[in-house]
């Protein structure tokens, strides 16, 4: 949340990061992550830990990647709005999962079983 004050008001922010994901929970914004932002970021979306962790399962069982939660968040970001139209390209990064990342990982792989329809949409 903090890149995400700084960015709607383009004044530094520090907040209280409550994410369990470890590669998301960053309290204080940054100079240099700000000007690129400003520069070319056309829509900051914010989703929920469950929402990520819900991506985290998808790219297992249909990607067949292995990501961890910040690595998934672009996916549950495109998720988040169904209305979204035309093809869209996901940046799956980070390498650094937690071990209780590593833990929720398989029960959201089973969790996103039976999810083909959200993903053809």
């Amino acid at each position: 949340p903090a890149a995400h004050r700084a960015w709607t008001s383009g004044e530094p922010a520090t907040v209280h990061s409550r994410t369990r994901v470890a590669g998301l929970a960053v309290g204080a914004s940054f100079a240099l992550t700000q000007s690129m932002l400003g520069r070319g970021l056309n829509d900051f979306i914010l989703v929920d830990d469950d929402a990520i962790q819900g991506s985290v399962g998808l790219m297992a069982t249909h990607a067949h990647t292995l990501a961890e939660g910040a690595g998934a968040a672009g996916l549950a970001g495109l998720m988040a709005d169904p209305t979204r139209q035309g093809r869209c390209a996901i940046i799956c990064t980070g390498g650094n999962a937690e071990d209780h990342e590593l833990a929720g990982i398989s029960a959201a792989a089973g969790s996103a079983v039976g999810t083909d329809e959200t993903l053809s949409r």
